[in-house]
């Protein structure tokens, strides 16, 4: 028997043996009708036929012991397979019947971490050992087992459900402990999760839940039609690191974070990348092939968040990659105490793994995993990887926090919040809300942030490590807001605490949870005074107190008389648009030649009567001007501008031209041919003898932008 692993292999073996050798084969796979098969064996009985090329294996209940010469191509994975297989061969029923011989290449390929296919392979010595391990591995899998106790259940058909029947995927998200908690202690689920089953094992300090959810697919109301959805909750605790692992079947941004509410009392932080990375620790030889890279600035020119497949994705990383990527996820391959394992990790304190297994195996992974990362080691992994930066972990706010961002996730997937205005239910995407820093309201132990909406909607949360979770309601009296996910509203405080969106500081370092990743500074470009330009705006009539609205009398706000200057100018569009989630006061294009220039005007009112060097005056342009660029991409651009205007959301209006002429710009650019800018317009500040300090938070923010591909910062300042 030839034996091999595809039809179009087989085809080719029996040509080669037809040539080679004076065998008479014929094909077998598992396509062919009974009769086909009926006739080759009646064949192999009538001595027309020699042997057989086999794809795979034959069949259970196949019974010919005089086929006694097997010539292996393809080697078989599995232990199982291989001993059902070499039994086939062995025995020894009938008259004439020789012993069996097997004929293979040395492989490679493992089977069981064993090579069975070598030279040097002793089968009878090898087979006993792994049936051995097998029965001392199935040993100690029921050990633990048997150390879990059910808890109550909810439902009698979970009864006698057996744990030996899971097999999680190894997928986990982490959280570092203050102290030791008490998993025995059955966890509410939020709704509408209801757990069925629970068990628990003190003695492995773990915990496994079954959770139904029962809902209405979203295109009928007939209650016949409801949807059971089951998923498995496993919870474990290293108590020596005190981190704690929660593998989730469900894995909808803040679950994780209602989850672990139950714990406030060890205060569970999501660990940051710099600590998450040594997960990689004692790995030898590692090969990444899927690696993501995110983007300091998300702009046009470059991707906001890039990856790289492929079997050398981790040597496609160049030296200068460095400077304007650090480390998103990785997932690849090594070798782990003599076995190939894969792993994989993310900057939202996850680790996984590509294999599933009983529930004692995930145990032993979990603790695996907790000892390497409690190492001060810095994993080396030889590679383009080493050059991405993971941050550095700190426990203090850093000081001169300028401004707020989401995460690219949220830009992409545009999620919806549900709120109450004047007990209305009323939903709006959350695009369309402002998320700012309140600076007067922040201190160095606390971030105030507000998020707003036109409709009057307001939240006002905080960022601190003082508290127990990154972030909480500035006050009791904040209301209610639910991100919806799925078939489930999630709190919007969890939700925030899932996603963990950035902050800036002035020198525009990024600040997620407790992991910083500060700027390459090494060339960075000192202020252009040049891109300060001076306006006369009292000679425009100009009150620089008043950003919009009703100005002094005899004045205009700033937005108006902006608007008039932009009237006049050489742009051929030129859109208005204030409000909440606006992508900035002014958006303005400019032909030039067969290249479009797009600009954003920010503008801010003083927070003085008279011009001067106030720091919050810059901070706030500065931070507007850095939140924009998530904006400078042509489909994101039109289809933000399309929708608000259509929609009427924002005090919308094109000065010039119009959306159709706008789609028409848009549609027939290019990227490559588009060129974003980026205009803070503050009449609060003052050109003259602007201070170093202040100068220098607005380099920062122009090397910032020209890094992403952008065009130099440009200030509309006072003389």
């Amino acid at each position: 028997m030839v034996r091999t692993d595809s039809r179009k292999r087989a085809t080719e073996l029996l040509e080669l043996y037809r040539v080679h050798t004076g065998l008479q084969l014929r094909i077998v796979t598992g396509d062919k009708s009974l009769r086909y098969i009926n006739k080759v064996i009646a064949d192999l009985q009538g001595g027309q036929l020699d042997g057989i090329v086999c794809v795979n294996m034959l069949g259970e209940g196949f019974n010919f012991p005089s086929l006694k010469i097997a010539a292996i191509h393809s080697p078989h994975r599995s232990l199982a397979v291989t001993l059902q297989f070499i039994g086939r061969f062995a025995r020894t029923v009938g008259e004439d019947i020789g012993p069996a011989t097997f004929l293979a290449i040395p492989s490679e390929i493992e089977i069981e971490a064993e090579r069975l296919y070598d030279t040097r392979a002793v089968w009878q010595d090898m087979v006993q050992n792994l049936s051995a391990t097998r029965v001392r591995e199935e040993a100690e899998t029921r050990e633990v087992l048997e150390s879990f106790e059910v808890g109550e259940l909810s439902t009698q058909d979970l009864e006698d459900l057996s744990l030996f029947v899971l097999e999680p995927y190894y997928h986990v998200k982490l959280y570092q402990l203050d102290q030791t908690i008490d998993l025995t202690t059955p966890l509410v689920f939020p709704q509408p999760l209801q757990a069925v089953y629970e068990s628990f094992s003190e003695a492995h300090n773990a915990a496994v839940y079954i959770t139904r959810e029962i809902s209405l697919p979203r295109w009928t109301t007939d209650d016949r039609l409801s949807i059971v959805q089951p998923d498995l909750f496993i919870f474990y605790q290293h108590v020596e690191t005190g981190l704690l692992f929660i593998c989730a079947s469900r894995r909808s941004e803040g679950l994780y974070e209602q989850l672990v509410a139950g714990f406030q009392a060890a205060n569970p932080r999501p660990l940051p990348l710099v600590r998450l990375n040594r997960a990689l620790n004692d790995l030898s030889t590692p090969e990444f092939f899927n690696v993501g890279m995110r983007n300091r600035v998300a702009s046009s020119t470059t991707e906001s968040y890039r990856i790289i497949t492929g079997s050398n994705a981790d040597k496609a990383i160049l030296k200068s990659d460095g400077r304007l990527y650090h480390r998103g996820h990785v997932f690849g391959r090594a070798s782990d105490d003599g076995g190939l394992v894969t792993i994989g990790l993310s900057s939202a304190s996850k680790i996984w793994s590509n294999t599933s297994s009983k529930l004692p195996g995930l145990i032993a992974w979990c603790e695996k995993l907790a000892r390497r990362i409690a190492s001060d080691r810095v994993p080396v992994t030889g590679s383009g990887l080493d050059y991405l930066d993971v941050g550095e972990e700190i426990s203090e706010l850093p000081l001169g926090i300028i401004g707020v961002d989401w995460p690219v996730s949220v830009y992409r997937t545009t999620p919806i919040i549900s709120f109450k205005i004047a007990e209305r239910e009323t939903r709006a995407q959350l695009l369309d809300f402002d998320l700012d820093v309140d600076a007067a309201r922040s201190d160095e132990q606390t971030v105030m942030l507000v998020l707003r909406h036109q409709s009057g909607f307001r939240y006002e949360t905080t960022f601190s490590f003082e508290t127990d979770r990154f972030f909480e309601p500035a006050s009791t009296t904040e209301p209610e807001a639910f991100v919806e996910q799925e078939h489930s509203a999630t709190p919007l405080i969890d939700y925030l605490n899932g996603i963990i969106p950035y902050l800036y500081t002035s020198d525009l370092a990024l600040l997620q949870g407790s992991n910083l990743l500060k700027p390459q500074t090494d060339d960075a470009a000192p202020l252009e005074e040049a891109l300060i330009e001076p306006i006369d705006w009292a000679a425009a009539g100009v009150d620089i107190c008043r950003e919009f609205g009703a100005a002094k009398d005899g004045m205009v706000s700033i937005h108006e008389g902006l608007g008039n200057r932009l009237r006049e100018s050489g742009h051929t569009v030129v859109y208005y648009d204030h409000g909440s989630g606006e992508i900035a006061d002014f958006i303005a294009i400019e032909e030039q030649d067969e290249r479009l220039l797009i600009q954003f005007y920010h503008c801010k009112g003083a927070t003085g009567a008279a011009p001067g060097h106030r720091v919050d005056d810059v901070y706030e342009i500065a931070g507007q001007a850095v939140k924009s660029v998530t904006w400078a991409l042509k489909q994101r651009l039109l289809k933000n501008i399309r929708r608000r205007f259509t929609q009427g959301i924002g005090a919308h209006q094109f000065i010039k031209g119009d959306v159709a002429f706008l789609e028409r710009l848009l549609d027939e650019a290019t990227p490559a041919k588009i060129e974003f800018e980026f205009i803070a317009v503050q009449p609060g500040l003052r050109k003259r003898d602007l201070p170093a300090t202040l100068a220098n938070v607005l380099a920062a923010t122009s090397d910032h932008l020209v890094r992403g591909g952008f065009r130099p910062l440009r200030v509309m300042a006072s003389a």
